[in-house]
């Protein structure tokens, strides 16, 4: 009688099946952890937002920067030039004369922190010259002032212009500070990203802005309640929109302007007259706030001349009547999300997305 019993080994098919299992135990593994880390990305980057809400309510009660929300473009407005309001005085510089296109993601960052992060200096005309495009800067000026927005002290190295709310306090808190990064220190940290850099200006690059969690700006953009349409229109004179395209350009790019916006690492997505764009809110149409539409049927809904446009993108699907953007009496926040593009359905705002 023979001792003892024998193992019985597993067969070449048994064994595939089991790697196979393995495989696909794994395989869910990885596509529930890259849920969760999504959604945990888009609660963190809401959460900024929540944070960005209360320092934009704050900021509109001081009564001593307006009594408004900050601004997302700036007043500086030169006949045929549509790209005027993206031109400024340079808040990094003590010279003058040495202008910067900015970003309404990078005047939130004014707003809520200030442009070195001492407290905002706000958006006031301190030469009475009636805009104040030209007094964000660092230059100062004689003892009885005006001084530039940012300019301080060459001794002690104080600001010599009231901050709010006061000197080295800030509209939101330590961890949002944390988010702030430049568009320059955003190019070294990624071997992807790619910027339209032509018409930017010296220093652009320094700018700041508040960067979701995935390191991409928040946008900002400031609503005109008395809009008489949807958007700006740059081209048609008198064209007061409730919202500007153009507010974001550097990143989103803007087919009026030419600029195709920045690349994030996932290749340009939206084409128009052959030129390649950043996003898919680059497209510029203008759309009037008209009192009715005919049959109730919403044209920027259904007409291709609005694929990957910003009017698209931030039309309020629930007014069936009449051309009318979402927030029309405050502000867009607005995260491109885990795919890095601003204009898709990932992406993390301030309103409720209707699809």
């Amino acid at each position: 009688m023979q001792g003892g019993s024998r193992r019985r080994a597993f067969t070449l098919i048994e064994l595939l099946v089991v790697i196979a299992i393995i495989g696909i135990l794994v395989s869910i593994l990885i596509t529930v952890g890259a849920s969760v880390q999504k959604s945990a990305g888009a609660v963190a980057t809401k959460g900024l937002m929540q944070t960005l809400d209360t320092g934009l309510q704050s900021f509109r009660t001081e009564r001593q920067l307006g009594g408004l929300y900050p601004p997302s473009h700036t007043d500086n407005m030169r006949p045929g030039q549509p790209d005027a309001p993206l031109h400024m005085a340079n808040p990094m510089s003590d010279q003058l004369g040495r202008p910067v296109f900015v970003a309404g993601a990078n005047l939130l960052v004014y707003a809520m922190v200030g442009a070195d992060q001492l407290g905002t200096a706000g958006f006031l005309d301190r030469n009475k010259d009636g805009t104040w495009f030209d007094d964000i800067h660092a230059v100062p000026g004689p003892p009885e002032g005006p001084h530039g927005a940012y300019a301080l002290d060459v001794d002690t190295a104080e600001p010599l212009n009231s901050r709010y709310p006061s000197r080295g306090t800030t509209y939101v808190d330590d961890q949002s500070r944390e988010r702030i990064r430049s568009l320059q220190r955003l190019i070294d940290e990624s071997t992807v990203l790619q910027w339209d850099a032509r018409p930017a200006g010296e220093g652009a690059g320094q700018q700041l802005s508040f960067t979701d969690n995935w390191g991409r700006p928040v946008l900002y953009y400031r609503a005109n309640p008395a809009g008489r349409v949807m958007l700006t229109d740059p081209n048609a004179a008198g064209s007061a929109g409730v919202y500007d395209s153009r507010d974001n350009a550097l990143f989103t790019g803007s087919t009026t302007l030419g600029l195709l916006g920045t690349d994030f690492g996932t290749g340009f997505p939206s084409t128009h007259g052959g030129k390649q764009y950043a996003s898919r809110m680059a497209g510029d149409v203008y759309p009037e706030l008209k009192p009715t539409l005919t049959g109730g049927v919403n044209e920027i809904e259904t007409d291709n001349n609005y694929d990957d446009s910003f009017a698209r993108y931030i039309h309020d699907k629930s007014v069936t009547n009449q051309n009318r953007p979402v927030n029309p009496n405050t502000y867009l926040l607005i995260s491109a999300g885990p795919d890095a593009v601003y204009g898709t359905l990932d992406d993390v705002v301030n309103w409720e997305r209707g699809e």
